[in-house]
């Protein structure tokens, strides 16, 4: 298989990225805050104290790639939504929460939500006066990656054409203005193999903020596959998760409920099967 390099996976492969999108990272009125730098002040005083508001994955790993870097603990709450955590967020019920551009935007020019930064590599053009983190000290960017993928075995000669004509799409002054209205950047890749490097690199990247985002991801599409019925690719996912503790709490977090695994169950040699978790440690 031509892209078993590309991204480490025999279920698919990339063919073209779309676009980027950065994170903000807002606060509740309510919290006594001014910019990043007030932020983190306040969270280290009382680790933990504070809560993230949560909508989804996306959020959840600009959160924690968020308070890694800058040496902070927050308590993620999850909400069923963006809008929910939006609402918790201004409402003061969550003193913090990770959203987009165009959710967060009317909220910040009105005053209701404060802005103490953006995820991305650069300023917003719909929020130019809300800073990067970077530009506040803070060495960490993330943007949502929206691109294509199709199941492997799919002929390179398909692909080629893909994204050749979808690339060629995204060089439209029409398309990137649309998209510059949803705060979301086209960037594409050259090739399917470049687009692949960075995925990968971007995947690797969110394991080094802790094992629970990385291993979430791989547990997730473990379970997904396991739903199913596809056994033994449910089987290669989870034997991908680091054999240590913290993925067993992370499976523990996934699965909503503890897991309590027999002694027996070997993580060291072949990592967490999903079939002998679900006899030992009622997963599902």
């Amino acid at each position: 298989d031509w892209s078993s390099d590309v991204c480490s996976s025999d279920l698919f492969f990339p063919i073209v990225q779309l676009v980027t999108s950065g994170m903000v990272l807002v606060a509740t009125p309510k919290l006594p805050v001014a910019n990043l730098k007030d932020f983190v002040t306040l969270a280290k005083k009382d680790p933990g104290k504070l809560n993230m508001a949560v909508a989804g994955a996306t959020g959840e790993l600009a959160g924690e790639a968020m308070m890694a870097m800058s040496g902070i603990r927050m308590n993620n709450v999850r909400y069923k939504g963006s809008s929910p955590a939006e609402i918790a967020t201004l409402s003061g019920e969550s003193d913090a929460s990770m959203l987009t551009p165009l959710a967060s935007m009317q909220h910040i020019v009105s005053g209701r939500l404060k802005a103490m930064g953006i995820s991305s590599n650069k300023r917003s053009p719909l929020l130019p006066n809300v800073p990067t983190l970077q530009e506040q000290g803070v060495p960490y960017t993330f943007g949502a990656m929206i691109g294509l993928m199709g199941p492997a075995g799919l002929p390179r000669e398909v692909v080629t054409r893909l994204h050749g004509a979808i690339g060629q799409v995204m060089t439209q002054a029409e398309v990137r203005e649309a998209f510059a209205k949803q705060a979301m950047e086209p960037a594409t890749y050259p090739t399917p193999e470049a687009y692949g490097a960075a995925f990968r690199a971007e995947l690797d990247n969110m394991g080094k903020f802790g094992p629970a985002p990385h291993t979430l991801l791989t547990l997730g599409t473990a379970y997904a596959l396991y739903l199913q019925n596809e056994k033994d690719a449910a089987s290669r996912w989870a034997g991908r998760v680091i054999p240590q503790t913290a993925s067993i709490k992370a499976l523990s977090s996934f699965f909503g409920k503890p897991l309590e695994l027999d002694p027996g169950v070997n993580l060291v040699s072949g990592g967490i099967d999903p079939y002998e978790a679900r006899r030992v440690g009622r997963m599902m």
